[in-house]
């Protein structure tokens, strides 16, 4: 259910032209009071692999996710950010999935939600897309700044 979410967000948020979206624990859906939360994503495995690591091998293409886990009110609330989809949808296990209202959708249940978010990759500005992802090299080896 995670990674349909992922793939949710990370295209709602290309609709909205936001640069990251959020799914949140510890926060009560109906009253947005902090309840906080015994879920411990460094801890949560799926099958023999850790939670995030399958996230990303089962999302297309491999978002740059993160867990952030912080205490508000002596209560523990994990954040996990999700970039916004940058030049096709982003799906998981070969599904795309899109945010209508509070729910979350199959992309291709909705053709014109899908339009506009393809129309979205090619009106993005240059300096807004994403020039590479899950770099692993040192950035300055890929980059000529010595021309800077």
């Amino acid at each position: 259910m995670i990674g349909e979410y992922i793939s949710a967000i990370s295209n709602s948020a290309a609709l909205e032209r936001k640069e990251k979206g959020y799914l949140l624990w510890g926060i009560d859906d109906t009253t947005h009071e902090i309840s906080g939360t015994d879920f411990c994503p460094g801890a949560a495995k799926k099958g023999n692999q850790e939670l995030e690591n399958w996230l990303i091998d089962l999302s297309n293409p491999g978002l740059n996710i993160q867990f952030i886990e912080v205490e508000v009110k002596d209560k523990r609330v994990v954040i996990l950010e999700i970039p916004m989809a940058s030049v096709k949808p982003t799906a998981f296990a070969g599904e795309e999935y899109i945010r209508i209202g509070s729910y979350k959708k199959k992309l291709k249940d909705f053709p014109e939600k899908e339009r506009v978010l393809w129309q979205s990759f090619e009106t993005t500005p240059y300096g807004m897309r994403t020039a590479i992802e899950n770099v692993t090299e040192e950035v300055t080896q890929l980059l000529d700044c010595a021309a800077y």
